[in-house]
């Protein structure tokens, strides 16, 4: 056992050293106890494929204070993942997403929180090992509209403690989003 810790350790020493030796943009990913260096001196872009077709901040505003209803979807009471599906449906008409936070996540593009845009969406879960509790529409520099169990539809900071501890990912929108027509079956 101390003899694959010890060689562990020289492999990953060996691994640093050689990274030092690389180019500044380049990433070090560890997987199994091995360092591999990958090129990325090209930045990735996340575009926006769908414009927006209204403005998200008016359209929160219009649903601050509705009531948090388990499974709903119109102002007389919504859920989180209800409200989100709602908005899109004003903001970009021509997309699909499902009903739930879970499916939306495994829907939609992962991208760094560095790079979310209006439109984008955010999840949360309470637990390191628990799955996707809870999506949000994100609005610009820090502002989201989610549905809350206790204050209903409300528009919240990225930077507010409970967010910042239970910020899951951030996902784009995609052309795979796109609502089947018969064009495009």
């Amino acid at each position: 056992m101390l003899k694959k810790v010890i060689l562990l350790c020289l492999a990953l020493w060996a691994g640093f050293a050689k990274a030092q030796q690389c180019a500044e943009k380049d990433t070090f990913n560890l997987n199994s106890g091995i360092l591999f260096v990958e090129k990325t001196s090209e930045k990735k872009e996340f575009p926006n494929l769908l414009p927006l077709k209204a403005d998200l901040m008016q359209l929160s505003n219009e649903w601050k204070g509705v009531r948090y209803r388990y499974g709903g979807m119109s102002k007389q009471g919504t859920d989180c993942s209800g409200l989100v599906t709602r908005l899109l449906e004003v903001a970009m008409p021509d997309i699909q997403l499902p009903r739930t936070s879970r499916d939306m996540y495994a829907e939609t593009m992962r991208i760094p929180l560095s790079e979310a845009k209006t439109g984008d969406l955010l999840f949360f879960r309470n637990g390191t090992r628990l799955p996707i509790s809870h999506v949000a529409l994100y609005l610009g520099n820090g502002y989201f509209v989610h549905a809350t169990g206790y204050y209903g539809v409300i528009i919240s900071h990225l930077s507010e403690d409970y967010h910042k501890r239970t910020f899951y990912a951030a996902t784009r929108i995609t052309e795979k989003n796109l609502k089947k027509t018969a064009v495009n079956k």
